[in-house]
């Protein structure tokens, strides 16, 4: 759906006739207003039932498709065809790989498309045969007795203490190893692939929430990552991932221009530095900062549809229980993912939103098959590409990440994904000074690249 819509949102709507322009826009109004419903709190009393619920949004769904057969047959110069071999095949990142695994009862595999090998075979599949649905379960679930990614991490956000979030990091990213990412290493490697490639991965339900990137093993006495090896970025399919290319290429967002949200609630002590070192980086005449009791939704809305760099240096907070009630902490309130999705955030001149925010990066998981959280917002807002946070992290860490992950990308010339590996290596081997130790995973891994 996710995809469906990114679609919808870049069509030339202007080139169709007043009545089709509608119907598209009411068939998808109608299945957006559904699927708010449907992530309202049980028990809310604007919530329906999950049977009747169901079957609305069942057959809203299958309006929609509808009304994009007719829009489609009528314009079909218009609206992208279904992926083939050859457009997959052009969504490879040169010189590297595209990953999309696949998981069953039965055992998993990784199919891996490439530029071609030396058999000539653009496509190999890898076999993962521990890579299970129960497997899966317990990586990222588990049990009272053997608590999974997370059942840890919601302990420790809700109790506090780093020891066993800590632990379970290095603990589940190792076995991460054992079950995907190390078969998948040894073929890129059989590929030719070298170090410093560029792979996309696929991530599709909670494989999506876990950071595969930091997936690790024991090399020469020492932990070496994937990350290491090669450049990672995520998207959550490949047709979202078409679209998010078009973006890229599109001149309005090749401008440097930067509107950074900083500590709106002022009590982060190194967001205000970060800002400041960030802002440095863009011409004086465009760049807008909105600090403090300044960054309010009103004047985020106002300024973001200019700029062409998002910066929010601020609290983020998840809501399982109302996904759409998640959201970034401005000086007025929250900007959830319903303000997000209003026509106010119209991203089209927008390079890269960065969300220096905790939790940032989480989507639903439990009451959805779909990619539904702040990185899918801004997507669908008009974004080709977000840098977010899959767990909360610490300030004065987080701060030096972002400056270096600037400079690579501004100054540097690397590109996002390229960049914010570099930031993390960085980070990560950094001479010990009178400053703690950012070596650990806690501390680096929670960043990902969503997008291109």
């Amino acid at each position: 759906m996710l995809a469906s819509v990114l679609v919808l949102a870049d069509l030339e709507l202007a080139a169709l006739a007043e009545d089709e322009r509608r119907s598209l826009v009411d068939a998808r109004a109608r299945v957006q207003a559904l699927e708010a419903e449907m992530r309202l709190p049980f028990g809310e009393r604007r919530r329906r039932g999950d049977a009747e619920l169901g079957r609305a949004l069942q057959q809203a769904r299958v309006e929609l498709t509808q009304v994009v057969g007719t829009v489609r047959a009528s314009h079909p110069a218009l609206w992208p065809a279904a992926l083939d071999e050859r457009e997959m095949l052009a969504l490879v990142p040169p010189g590297g790989a595209l990953v999309v695994p696949l998981i069953t009862p039965a055992g998993g595999a990784a199919l891996l498309l490439s530029q071609g090998s030396a058999d000539g075979a653009p496509a190999r599949v890898v076999t993962l045969d521990a890579l299970t649905s129960d497997r899966l379960n317990a990586l990222f679930i588990g049990s009272d007795e053997k608590p999974g990614w997370l059942l840890r991490y919601t302990a420790w956000r809700d109790q506090g203490g780093n020891d066993e979030w800590d632990a379970a990091i290095a603990t589940i990213t190792r076995e991460l190893w054992d079950v995907i990412m190390g078969p998948v290493h040894e073929e890129l490697r059989s590929l030719g692939i070298g170090t410093g490639a560029p792979v996309t991965i696929v991530s599709q339900g909670w494989l999506g929430l876990l950071p595969l990137h930091a997936a690790w093993r024991e090399c020469e006495g020492a932990p070496r990552s994937f990350l290491d090896d090669y450049v990672v970025s995520y998207t959550p399919s490949l047709g979202v991932l078409r679209t998010l290319w078009q973006r890229r290429q599109q001149p309005q967002r090749q401008r440097r221009a930067l509107l950074a949200v900083v500590d709106p609630t002022h009590d982060l002590a190194y967001s205000r530095e970060e800002g400041d070192a960030v802002a440095a980086l863009f011409p004086p005449a465009e760049r807008q900062l909105l600090a403090g009791d300044a960054a309010t939704l009103a004047d985020v809305a106002r300024h973001a549809p200019e700029a062409s760099y998002l910066h929010f240096a601020c609290h983020g907070v998840y809501r399982w229980d109302d996904v759409m009630q998640s959201g970034l902490r401005l000086a007025d309130g929250f900007m959830t993912l319903a303000d997000v999705h209003s026509p106010r955030f119209d991203l089209g001149r927008t390079r890269l939103v960065t969300l220096s925010a905790c939790e940032s990066g989480l989507f639903d998981f439990v009451r959805s098959e779909e990619y539904v959280g702040l990185p899918a917002a801004f997507l669908q807002a008009g974004a080709p590409c977000v840098v977010s946070c899959l767990w909360p992290v610490d300030d004065r860490a987080t701060g030096l990440l972002m400056q270096r992950f600037y400079e690579a990308h501004l100054k540097d010339g690397l590109d996002v994904a390229s960049a914010v590996r570099a930031a993390q290596i960085w980070l990560r081997d950094r001479p010990e000074t009178s400053e703690a130790s950012f070596a650990h995973p806690f501390y680096w891994a929670a960043f990902t690249c969503t997008g291109i």
